[in-house]
């Protein structure tokens, strides 16, 4: 098997300050990359993250996406005021590094074995993911 996952990211500036930063952008921020799947697993939902306690995403038991395979998290909250926070567990409580802000969607590969967990920041946010096995 070889390359079954295809992401791109791409930025546009509307109003650029100098074509250097346009030229910048051109060239860091429209990339495509194709990656190989081990074991061709994915795991996705749309779920209600909750607003105060932190909910872990948690993988099913039955599932053949496993949290030896995480690979490729992607989300978008769907929600159309409010943000959601992620990051992994240490210690039983959450490090925040991402805010998915409404309607934003965003991709990180994340390490195999790590514990996702999120929390809405002022009220439940619908937020849809898919996470790609390694």
């Amino acid at each position: 098997m070889a390359n079954e996952i295809q992401t791109q990211i791409k930025t546009i500036l509307n109003n650029p300050t100098s074509s250097t930063t346009v030229a910048l952008l051109k060239a860091v921020f429209n990339e495509t990359f194709v990656l190989t799947q081990t074991t061709q697993a994915v795991l996705c939902d749309t779920v209600t993250v909750g607003f105060g306690a932190e909910q872990v995403i948690t993988i099913p038991t039955n599932s053949k996406f496993t949290a030896a395979l995480q690979g490729i998290f992607c989300a978008v909250n769907l929600d159309a005021t409010n943000y959601v926070k992620l990051g992994p567990e240490s210690a039983g409580a959450m490090v925040e590094i991402v805010r998915l802000y409404p309607r934003y969607p965003i991709q990180i590969p994340i390490t195999p074995s790590v514990v996702l967990r999120w929390r809405a920041d002022t009220a439940a946010c619908a937020v849809r993911y898919v996470w790609l096995a390694k």
